[in-house]
């Protein structure tokens, strides 16, 4: 069939020349003239590319892909169509024919063509395509188009526009994509290691499982259709819809968590990219700091799941930086990783990033992507100390971690009363303390303290005590006596998930193990951090029911009233993780390689 072509200006060109015309010369008219004008074609997108002989690489990649069907629909889109010789049209040929049709159309067919009437006018204007990548129209009198020389521009058919480019638009893949596409373009998975059995006969091992940056997001990722926002044409034979453009909501579960939606091209990201063998090696030294009893779950399946789940989530904990947040923070001076917030300070934050030793300077390659770049380094920039096994420390203040149970075993109101106290001083940790006090005078104080995210790590437990004087500095009774306490931990029960019972605790701590002295002992004149023990969890509880008690209880008898106080003022208790104890244990640091 015959095409009929004819020049055209549209009414709304008209009025944009008339207004150019009245500040303008006749030959500046007359440019405008010849550059907003346009062709009109006879028939749809797809018949126009077909009657272009210069366009028959591209038709043949559609076609090849089905996606002519919908040139040819009454959908009304805007096709910037790439000449013959721009592109390798084979390559394109060769991944349909190998069953990724859906990546040739996404990553390329969509990648030129987008929704509605796009001319380009007197304005620079940025498009959205079909596979939601931006493309930036230059101007007619520019005559660009992502900087590709634009051949024919503004050609009207009956179902939408088509410019033709000399080149063609290389598809720009977002973070997620490349490392979708590292993944698949350099990962080998490892083969099973050659052996001999016990009868000396050839047998293959299998190598504990090898984890990934990338194999594991891919399993975290659901997709779900947008059925309001898609257009459908329909049904096919056997009544389920077909779909001429599926609107899809990414989500992955694990990056939704650390804030970080690589897969989005509305943020701008800085994504570290450890080599494969660094993710590996950080995944395997950190997963045993999350070992769940059998009060989180009793099946070992799902016990096991969740700590593959956690191990990840820390191996990806600090590798993404949004730089559209805290704006009012140089990059230079700071980066916030996507996993930051306000109660996570000091943490996530990393400061003088590109200066010497910091966690940029070990960058040795840079990619652009759409939302970003991809910064790779051959290790982890940061060790488990600083992004995994961190110090966890409870406000004397917050009450909320005093644990009290309905038998009073561990915090007994008949014999301790306690109140928060507020004190903005420099040497006071937070906002206050808790004061301490007996409810009676005969009874002993105790308090006993959930504490809260422990990993199944080994640590070290300090108590810091404030003088008694900071609460009333006029009170010469109290000032000079020290406290005299014992402590006692309580973890969850291996089989049943219970506490031991009040007089059983899991370990008492001595302040002389030689000599098995309990009692500790307060310096009165001076804020004392003291120093309670070193304890192996032998469990996580990580964002559940904390699963460990700490009970402080004083030890004030009759015969030694006068030379100690009842009274705490408990300024903090800080668990710091014990790196001899964990660097012997083989956990993962840069320093131990």
């Amino acid at each position: 069939m015959n095409r009929i072509f004819k020049n055209t200006v549209r009414a709304g060109v008209i009025a944009l020349i008339t207004s150019v015309s009245l500040g303008s010369c006749s030959d500046t008219w007359d440019d405008h003239y010849e550059s907003l004008s346009g062709l009109t074609y006879d028939g749809s997108l797809l018949g126009y590319l077909q009657d272009n002989p210069d366009l028959s690489d591209f038709v043949e990649v559609v076609k090849a892909s089905g996606f002519d069907k919908d040139l040819a629909s009454n959908q009304v889109l805007t096709v910037i169509a790439p000449k013959n010789g721009s592109f390798d049209k084979q390559y394109y040929l060769n991944l349909i024919q190998n069953g990724r049709k859906k990546e040739v159309i996404d990553e390329f067919i969509k990648n030129h063509i987008c929704r509605y009437n796009i001319s380009m006018g007197a304005e620079e204007q940025t498009v959205t395509m079909m596979n939601k990548k931006n493309v930036k129209l230059g101007t007619i009198s520019e005559g660009t188009i992502e900087e590709e020389n634009v051949d024919k521009m503004n050609v009207s058919c009956s179902n939408g526009v088509v410019h033709v480019i000399d080149g063609y638009l290389p598809y720009q893949y977002n973070i997620y994509e490349f490392l979708a596409k590292d993944w698949r373009d350099n990962y080998t998975p490892a083969e099973p290691l050659p052996a001999l059995d016990e009868n000396g006969e050839a047998v293959e091992v299998e190598l504990p499982p090898y984890e990934t940056l990338y194999g594991y997001l891919s399993e975290m990722y659901v997709d779900s259709l947008d059925e309001p926002r898609s257009v459908s044409r329909g049904v096919d034979e056997n009544g389920d819809q077909i779909w001429v453009d599926s609107v899809v909501i990414s989500n992955n579960k694990i990056l939704r968590r650390l804030d970080a939606y690589l897969y989005r091209e509305d943020s701008t990201y800085i994504t570290l990219l450890p080599d494969f063998d660094a993710y590996n090696r950080r995944f395997q030294g950190i997963k045993g700091l999350f070992n769940f009893n059998v009060s989180y779950n009793s099946d070992q399946a799902v016990r096991d799941s969740v700590q593959r789940y956690w191990a990840h989530y820390y191996s990806l904990c600090d590798l993404s930086y949004n730089m559209g947040q805290h704006q009012n923070i140089h990059t230079q001076d700071s980066l916030f990783s996507t996993a930051f917030s306000r109660w996570s300070w000091p943490y996530n934050v990393y400061y003088n990033p590109y200066e010497e030793e910091g966690i940029m300077s070990s960058v040795y390659e840079t990619i652009d992507c759409s939302n970003g770049q991809v910064c790779r380094v051959h290790e982890y920039p940061f060790d488990v100390y600083t992004n995994v096994f961190k110090k966890i420390t409870l406000e004397g203040e917050s009450r909320y971690y005093i644990y009290e149970d309905g038998e009073n075993q561990f915090t007994n109101k008949t014999s301790t009363s306690y109140n928060t106290v507020a004190n903005a001083a420099d040497t006071i940790s937070g906002s206050g303390y808790l004061h301490v006090v007996p409810a009676q005078s005969s009874r002993q104080t105790e308090l006993t303290f959930q504490l809260p995210n422990t990993l199944s790590g080994q640590y070290d437990i300090y108590i810091k005590f404030l003088p008694y004087q900071v609460y009333a500095p006029e009170d010469t009774e109290h000032t000079n006596l020290p406290i005299r306490f014992r402590c006692s931990l309580y973890e969850r029960n291996a089989n049943n998930g219970a506490f031991p019972a009040y007089n059983r605790a899991t370990v008492d701590f001595y302040s002389n193990p030689e000599k098995k002295e309990r009692n500790f002992q307060t310096d009165p004149n001076c804020i004392d951090s003291l120093y309670i023990g070193t304890y192996k969890f032998n469990y996580c509880y990580l964002n559940t029911t904390p699963g460990v008690l700490f009970k402080i209880q004083s030890n004030v008898t009759s015969g030694v009233a006068k030379q100690f106080t009842k009274e705490m003022l408990i300024d903090k208790i800080v668990l710091i993780p014990n790196r001899e104890r964990h660097d012997d244990d083989g956990l993962y640091t840069p320093e131990s390689d």
